[in-house]
């Protein structure tokens, strides 16, 4: 079983993403941009969770993306600093994750 899930973000995972916001970044985005960057057309948003509590909203890491005519654009990209090891490269797994969702 692959320990991590690649999934589509869901309102209940706003809680985590917040937090791993402001621990990840000098000058976080606010609630309010988080929630208006994903009602955005065209956003896409995607969370990391580990297998065994993915029913929680234990997230790892996640990605909100833009997509514009055939191109997709990374607006965030944050990995929850618990999860950031050089042992647990979570970005590469969330890169592989967005790949594998266009392809």
């Amino acid at each position: 079983m692959d320990p991590w899930l690649f999934l589509p973000f869901c309102p209940d995972d706003l809680e985590a993403v917040v937090a791993i916001e402001s621990q990840s970044f000098e000058q976080p985005w606010k609630r309010r941009a988080l929630e208006g960057e994903r009602a955005n057309p065209g956003a896409l948003a995607f969370v990391l969770k580990a297998s065994e509590r993915a029913a929680q909203s234990d997230v790892a890491a996640y990605i909100f993306l833009r997509r514009q005519m055939d191109e997709v654009h990374i607006m965030k990209l944050a990995v929850a600093p618990e999860h950031n090891t050089k042992y647990l490269p979570l970005n590469h797994i969330i890169l592989s994750g967005i790949c594998s969702h266009f392809m």
